[in-house]
């Protein structure tokens, strides 16, 4: 799902490209997991840590985000920053450059 908001400036690189208002690359990168597919789960892994299910029935539940049904997907997903935390505390215990 994209809306093109504008054009970069003539005065700028990559002049007169289509700018373009979408969705932030985490939420992007569970579709492209194939979980568009019905009844499908995902998992990303890296400084967020999200997991995601593609089902049209909706169950309220502290923690997981449910995102407006778009193209006939319902996304229910369940962020974490558990994975930079990981990173981060392995990196100290083991003395190692973060």
């Amino acid at each position: 799902m994209r809306t093109i908001v504008g054009k970069v400036k003539t005065t700028l690189p990559f002049k007169n490209s289509p700018v373009l208002c979408g969705t932030m690359d985490a939420w992007a990168g569970l579709i492209g997991t194939g979980v568009y597919n019905k009844n499908t789960t995902s998992y990303i892994s890296g400084t967020s840590e999200i997991l995601g299910v593609h089902s049209p029935e909706i169950i309220p539940t502290e923690g997981a985000v449910v995102f407006p049904k778009a193209e006939k997907i319902q996304l229910h997903a369940g962020p974490t920053q558990n994975g930079g935390d990981a990173q981060k505390w392995f990196s100290e215990l083991f003395n190692i450059s973060f």
